[in-house]
């Protein structure tokens, strides 16, 4: 086939409306693998002492041992542009903590206040939960890709291994409405019984990271994490703190 200047013409106006729209669309496959990641998340937290109760009343006890726990998950991360970005994540993790604590549980019958019984001993707490959570960023730093977050997380407890080892004193007992009182206190030692820990709850949560690049799909983001419990709840637990590693793969 004979090429004639008409033909020519007509390829050179094909491709010059084709070169825009091929240029835009590895721009954007290119963008898509800058901004999109899919990661595992591994790492441990640690939740902290709070020595009050539900209604921010300070209750007898001390001597806490906090006890680092693994915490594990996965992890979405979108950035719109070299300042912002926002992930989603679902982890799961493990809470422990061990402190000594003193209780008592009383009322009143015919008007006056009766001790019914009193416990003192330890307590380990001892827990894990499944957890979502999202974060929304934006850069300190673009050389090192340096990102302050915060966010919410939403736990559920799916298995409590809480007990507490405790010496308990009975002063009486409530039948069929009344309560009777034991001529001595009866007392009973070295108890072991499970014991409450959190059942559902929200955290608000602060992050920093940074990125470091192993190649040109995975990088690597340690992060720092300080998640502050938007309720209260009987254990003495309010705060957490959190370190933990995402490696992530481009999308």
């Amino acid at each position: 086939m004979t090429i004639t200047g008409k033909h020519l013409f007509i390829w050179i106006l094909i491709i010059t409306c084709l070169l825009p729209s091929t240029k835009l669309f590895a721009q954007s496959k290119k963008k898509s693998k800058i901004t999109d990641a899919l990661g595992l998340i591994a790492g441990t937290n640690i939740v902290l002492y709070s020595p009050y109760d539900v209604n921010n009343n300070a209750v007898h006890s001390g001597n806490p041992e906090l006890k680092p726990g693994w915490m594990a998950g996965m992890s979405y991360y979108h950035a719109f542009n070299a300042r912002w970005a926002h992930t989603f994540q679902f982890r799961m993790a493990d809470h422990q903590m061990k402190y000594w604590k003193a209780d008592s549980r009383a009322g009143y019958y015919l008007n006056n206040h009766w001790t019914v019984n009193s416990d003192s001993g330890d307590y380990h707490l001892k827990y894990q939960d499944v957890s979502f959570a999202y974060l929304f960023g934006w850069s300190v730093s673009k050389k090192f890709d340096w990102h302050f977050y915060s966010g919410l997380q939403i736990s559920y407890t799916f298995n409590n291994q809480s007990v507490k080892n405790v010496d308990r004193i009975e002063y009486g007992f409530w039948k069929g409405g009344e309560y009777i009182l034991h001529p001595q206190p009866l007392y009973f030692y070295d108890e072991t019984h499970n014991t409450y820990s959190q059942d559902a709850w929200a955290e608000l949560l602060f992050r920093t990271d940074t990125k470091i690049k192993l190649s040109e799909n995975w990088t690597i983001r340690p992060a720092l994490e300080f998640g502050l419990d938007l309720g209260r709840s009987q254990v003495l637990i309010e705060d957490r703190l959190a370190f933990y590693v995402e490696v992530y793969r481009a999308l």
